[in-house]
């Protein structure tokens, strides 16, 4: 007798290119089918011509449900779509990112008696007082929070239990399991692209050393410090190049800083791309210092820091929670003061002269990522928990 497969039902507000968008897919494509049916439940369609994940859930042949096309859903709406939903489909477990889509579903599957997790993508400082409210009641009823980051569970609860490795039981009603990345995907784009192609592609020569970062244009993200660190890099080094990648907000004030700077010819602003894991294969430097607020000590490094690292890439960082986790004492990155414009620039000048010094930290970076951030490894956790609490 064939055993029954386990139903996962994924909610989130959107499937855009970003950090928990990604982490969703991720663990959605990494589920062993044999033994899970995963589903993806998303709140808004945007429909504005941003990138999206669309094409690799169509490609990992998860399906889509949009609960409202077109347009983004509100809380009230999206709960009473999902609770007529999750009642004909009966998942067996429902795995809820990012506040809208956690509320939405954590309140139907309260409603339907269904458990479910809440996933934490980032530091509650930045909620609204409804928000973390609504947080607050849910956590009262859910099977399990998981967290990317102790730092981030050591604030909601006060404590950290970290999962490298799958479960014999569920002991705690949080734990923290970090961010991974598909470290096969990045082989596969590395065995086929064509480096000096690509960098012409995208307006760069073979001898420029090209500083990228990825991220949604908004202030903590420090882009702003980025572009000033660059300015000075730009007066000592000819042939070093800025490439920032992203949408949001600030985007258009930053075009218009670098053109300030008269360094619209030094630093390319293309806005977001589909094709970020070749542009990441064909640079030399990564940088993404945040500059979180006055009281904020969130993660050091996101999602896209670790796929730079998984391409052998040394990264910058900015010497907020978690840094030495990652980078060690600068043995697989260089780490700088927060908010610091003249560190920021001097990492970049030191690593932009020196490539034997990029080459020993991006090997070291690649060797940690394939250690720890593996997603053949991080599934296995994800299974594991599903079991668990469908066993309860």
């Amino acid at each position: 007798m064939t055993e029954r497969k386990i139903k996962v039902a994924y909610v989130i507000n959107s499937v855009l290119v970003a950090g928990a968008e990604t982490t969703l897919f991720e663990t959605a494509s990494h589920l062993g089918r044999e033994r899970f049916s995963p589903v993806v439940y998303v709140l808004g369609d945007y429909g504005d011509g941003r990138p999206t994940l669309v094409p690799r859930f169509a490609q990992a042949n998860i399906p889509l449900i949009f609960l409202s096309p077109g347009k983004k859903l509100g809380v009230i709406s999206a709960l009473t779509s999902l609770r007529r939903m999750f009642r004909k489909e009966r998942p067996d477990v429902i795995h809820a990112h990012l506040p809208d889509a956690v509320i939405a579903s954590g309140i139907a599957a309260i409603l339907l008696r269904i458990p479910f997790i809440i996933h934490e993508h980032q530091t509650h400082k930045f909620h609204s007082w409804k928000i973390r409210l609504a947080y607050r009641f849910l956590r009262l009823f859910a099977a399990l929070t998981i967290t990317y980051a102790e730092t981030l569970e050591a604030e909601l609860f006060g404590t950290t239990h970290v999962l490298r490795d799958p479960p014999e039981r569920l002991a705690y009603s949080s734990y923290t399991v970090h961010n991974g990345i598909d470290v096969d995907r990045v082989k596969t784009t590395l065995s086929s692209l064509d480096r000096d192609r690509k960098r012409h592609e995208c307006g760069f020569t073979k001898d420029d050393v090209i500083i990228t970062s990825v991220a949604r244009f908004v202030e903590w993200k420090g882009h702003q410090l980025l572009v000033e660190a660059f300015a000075s890099v730009a007066d000592h080094i000819p042939n070093a190049r800025l490439f920032i990648l992203g949408n949001g907000p600030l985007l258009e004030p930053l075009r218009a800083r670098a053109r300030e700077l008269h360094l619209e010819n030094r630093i390319s602003l293309p806005g977001a791309r589909n094709d970020i894991y070749e542009i990441l294969g064909s640079s030399d430097i990564f940088s993404l210092a945040f500059v979180y607020p006055d009281g904020v000590d969130a993660e050091a490094i996101g999602i896209a820091g670790f796929e730079a690292m998984a391409f052998g890439l040394p990264v910058v960082i900015g010497d907020y929670a978690g840094a030495r986790t990652y980078l060690g004492d600068n043995e697989r990155g260089m780490i700088v003061a927060p908010r610091d414009r003249d560190a920021l620039a001097q990492a970049l000048v030191r690593l932009v002269n020196d490539k034997q010094y990029r080459q020993q930290l991006g090997d070291a970076a690649r060797v940690f990522v394939a250690r720890e951030l593996d997603w053949n490894v991080l599934i296995k956790v994800y299974e594991r928990i599903y079991t668990l609490i469908v066993n309860l």
